[in-house]
């Protein structure tokens, strides 16, 4: 079976291949395409190559992920480690030193959020996919040392965090920063006050925003809350919009976070009165926080 398995995982790479070639072969033709047909081609998505390409492939490429017994989040490291190796050989890398500046100008919105709803210095708080470090150089400095820790399953990611953490001369302040490549938070050695998980179940199926949310409970002390983003609908549909993103609705949202046993509230008020919005037109930031009630 496990043969059986690899053999149709490598046909799925060779098809993804050949449907690559074809697609960019094709590609200066469509032009050609009178725009309201296009319009029809990119259905929901932001172009036709998303709709008709990148989805489509990936999704492929995830597949044969699993059939070699693999999960979303080792495809999405991968994903993120082929992206780094790009960007670093790239004439114009997007990750340029203007890019990090611009990123590292953000971040204390978050803990201004985090601090409306409770969030004091000698209080335990974890990060669940702390990127670059955006949010992380202003929570370490907030926290007590040894108070704070992340992980992420981008290594390149985690270095530029602990790079900017060592810029600020903030290691001494002991931050735990994790390089994980699973949901079991069987790696998380203490119980928290508050866990932060933002801009991270965009990029996730809800699959895995179901067992982030069951296998994180057990680390919140009683009464502690877990405050997760998602990016939800106009319509209040859940769909997929790229090989990586997703809409959620909101009763969606509410009934994983129920069953994995949490009191939610919505307090997406608090994002835009603190911070500019994250999104314009169809999309809609959500915010909510989830107790643990024992």
């Amino acid at each position: 079976m496990k043969l059986i398995k690899t053999v149709f995982s490598a046909i799925l790479s060779g098809l993804i291949a050949l449907y690559s070639c074809f697609f960019h072969i094709l590609r200066p033709l469509r032009a050609l395409i009178p725009e309201s047909v296009r319009v029809k081609l990119r259905g929901q998505h932001t172009s036709m190559d998303a709709n008709l390409y990148r989805i489509p492939a990936m999704a492929l490429e995830q597949f044969a992920y699993r059939l070699r017994g693999k999960t979303y989040v080792e495809w999405y490291a991968n994903f993120k480690e082929r992206e780094a190796d790009a960007d670093r050989r790239s004439d114009a890398p997007v990750l340029n030193q203007g890019a990090l500046e611009r990123i590292y100008a953000t971040g204390h919105e978050d803990l201004e959020i985090l601090k409306a709803l409770g969030l004091l210095p000698d209080h335990y708080l974890h990060e669940v996919g702390c990127g670059r470090g955006r949010t992380t150089q202003h929570l370490v400095a907030y926290l007590e040392p040894g108070h704070y820790s992340t992980n992420d399953l981008a290594i390149d990611s985690l270095n530029e965090a602990k790079t900017r953490l060592e810029q600020l001369g903030l290691m001494t302040r002991n931050p735990e920063l994790l390089h994980t490549l699973d949901n079991s938070f069987s790696w998380l050695k203490r119980k928290m006050d508050f866990i932060w998980c933002y801009g991270v179940f965009t990029h996730m199926p809800l699959e895995d925003v179901a067992e982030i949310l069951a296998n994180a409970r057990p680390h919140l002390k009683p009464g502690g809350a877990f405050l997760a983003s998602f990016t939800a609908h106009v319509s209040g549909q859940s769909f997929r919009l790229s090989h990586k993103d997703w809409y959620f609705s909101v009763e969606e949202m509410v009934r994983i976070s129920e069953e994995a046993g949490y009191e939610v509230e919505d307090i997406s008020h608090l994002e835009p009165e603190i911070k500019k919005p994250r999104f314009e037109g169809d999309a809609v930031a959500k915010l909510l926080k989830l107790t643990n009630p024992s």
